[in-house]
């Protein structure tokens, strides 16, 4: 005869049971979405260094530096790792230095883009002779 379960080894087992059923969506959701969940753990961990060294710091702005930190290293890393040829190791190295670097990231492609909607012009007329297009800028130089 089996001694009754307390309530505690209840509340117990009920926990691990949501946790593991929980964690099991979790990796079906990143799975689906194409993300490794070590990426995303080290965005978060990037995110959260970054956050740390800015200073005071609210709880609202600490969940935003985990966020970008998630997401920019969710999103580039296996850009970048491409790029490089990176192992997975590497890889995860990668997604940590993308989640520190996120809210750099942010502000920068934020002043770009404020950038290119002031003076759109020369924004396509440096795009154009930049090396994104050599065959025209051979054509400038033959001229």
């Amino acid at each position: 005869m089996q001694p009754k379960p307390t309530a505690t080894a209840k509340l117990r087992n009920g926990l691990f049971d949501h946790f593991n059923s929980f964690n099991m969506e979790f990796i079906r959701f990143t799975d689906l979405m194409s993300v490794k969940v070590a990426v995303i753990i080290a965005g978060l961990l990037g995110g959260l260094l970054a956050g740390s060294s800015a200073g005071k710091l609210t709880w609202k702005n600490l969940l935003i530096y985990l966020f970008c930190g998630a997401a920019c290293a969710a999103y580039l890393t296996p850009m970048l790792s491409n790029r490089v040829q990176a192992g997975e190791a590497t890889s995860n190295g990668l997604a940590f230095i993308v989640g520190i670097m996120s809210m750099s990231l942010v502000r920068m492609i934020r002043n770009l883009g404020l950038a290119i909607a002031r003076k759109p012009e020369a924004f396509l007329s440096a795009l154009t002779k930049s090396a994104l297009f050599p065959n025209d800028k051979q054509k400038d130089s033959s001229e």
